[in-house]
């Protein structure tokens, strides 16, 4: 992902986040078809937050950043002591 100058700071954090996802083996192997459904609001608003230039590149960037979600805050707060 990295071979891409990004273009603005959204551009910045999605190849981020999927130079991390590579790196993890999370983009190797097989790519599946998928089928959705989704709001062209909803669609709309997360490509313009995040640079996303289409539909795959949108969900891919999507998915990563669920997988790869820092969980130490709640992890923190669910500290006993």
């Amino acid at each position: 992902m990295s071979d891409t100058v990004p273009i603005n700071a959204s551009d910045d954090a999605r190849w981020a986040i999927m130079d991390e996802a590579a790196a993890v083996g999370m983009l190797a192997g097989t790519r599946r078809p998928v089928g959705v459904r989704l709001p062209e609001g909803l669609i709309a608003a997360a490509r313009k937050r995040s640079g996303a230039k289409s539909l795959t590149e949108l969900v891919e960037y999507a998915l990563a950043k669920v997988a790869l979600e820092d969980d130490f805050g709640p992890r923190l707060l669910a500290r006993k002591g």
